[in-house]
């Protein structure tokens, strides 16, 4: 199970990193040894996808802490198939 939050979280601040670059700055990414990537994702998706999705996984973590006995696999399975 942490593992799995772990993986969240960075998958969390991939996509903030993602709405950082497309808001126009580059500063204080997380993930700055992946800038080629983050900018190939950043114009690839429209913001408001990528906004939607990291608080739809935001929203994911927090259901997966409180309630420690729903299926987790499905649920990221769930989140991914809408991304």
């Amino acid at each position: 199970m942490k593992a799995e939050r772990d993986g969240l979280q960075w998958l969390s601040f991939l996509l903030l990193d993602v709405i950082k670059i497309q808001q126009g700055t580059d500063e204080a990414l997380v993930h700055c040894d992946s800038e080629q990537t983050l900018s190939a994702i950043a114009k690839l998706l429209p913001q408001s996808k990528v906004m939607n999705q990291l608080m739809a996984l935001n929203k994911l973590k927090a259901e997966m802490v409180k309630h420690t006995g729903l299926n987790s696999e499905l649920m990221i399975s769930r989140w991914l198939s809408e991304f």
